[in-house]
């Protein structure tokens, strides 16, 4: 339910309301009364589908034909009273501006006494409390999803740059495996070029043997300068346990 803004035009009540969207609505039969016109229903027929709705309004149980600034000059071009023009330039100078700014309007006829001018004068004001509380409430919404979202685009990006990079980090260390060099597999070759030793056949038998016995696995290498393409590249444990080596403070660099 809306509610109504009154305001009089040489002692006509004219009724509005101000929409969510901030669309200004008169009632449709209180025009046509300022105007002369006869039949409201006729005159709501002869308007564009976007000059008139129904809605209920604050003391009216039942759907009231309302018509917008579009419909109002509409009707005022039909009018034949005199006054008409008088009435479309106070609207559109007068009326219309005070609910724009102050959402509602307080008229300044000279019958009214300082309760009736006071009670007005509190009615805009909650009116423009209404509307200013409706835009706050709107803002913060607003803002509320930006951060959401902006937030949710933050996640999404650092989940899947960590996701790359723990693929990278996976094919990295998968390459370095199959080179004889990563920090969970080695080959004597690769630890004798990294370390300056001179590891050879015998230290691999040794490998060979603690990783049977501790089930380790052994897995083939290709490693460069060596005579034959594939060579035996063993757990880190292994290397630990026979050499006390630590492959992760050689090769992890």
């Amino acid at each position: 339910m809306n509610n109504v803004s009154v305001f009089n035009f040489n002692q006509n009540e004219v009724r509005t309301i101000v929409k969510e969207d901030g669309e200004i609505w008169f009632v449709l039969s209180d025009v046509c009364s300022v105007l002369e016109i006869g039949n409201p229903s006729d005159a709501a027929r002869r308007l564009d589908n976007d000059e008139v709705t129904l809605d209920i309004i604050e003391g009216n149980h039942r759907p009231t034909n309302l018509v917008n600034e579009s419909g109002l000059y509409s009707l005022v071009l039909t009018s034949r009273k005199p006054e008409a023009k008088q009435f479309k330039k106070w609207v559109t100078s007068d009326v219309l501006p005070s609910i724009r700014k102050n959402g509602g309007y307080i008229s300044g006829q000279e019958n009214d006494d300082p309760e009736i001018i006071m009670a007005k004068a509190l009615q805009v004001a909650n009116n423009v409390i209404l509307r200013k509380t409706q835009e706050l409430q709107q803002a913060r919404a607003e803002r509320d999803h930006a951060i959401t979202t902006k937030a949710e685009i933050g996640s999404r990006r650092e989940a899947t740059a960590m996701a790359t990079a723990s693929k990278f980090k996976r094919e990295n260390e998968d390459l370095k495996q199959k080179l004889g060099e990563s920090i969970s597999f080695a080959a004597v070759a690769s630890i004798n070029t990294k370390l300056k030793t001179n590891f050879g056949n015998k230290e691999g038998r040794l490998l060979s043997k603690y990783s049977r016995e501790h089930h380790l696995e052994i897995k083939k290498a290709t490693v460069q300068g060596q005579r034959f393409s594939e060579v035996n590249s063993y757990h880190r444990d292994a290397w630990l346990a026979i050499f006390n080596i630590d492959l992760t403070s050689v090769f992890g660099a």
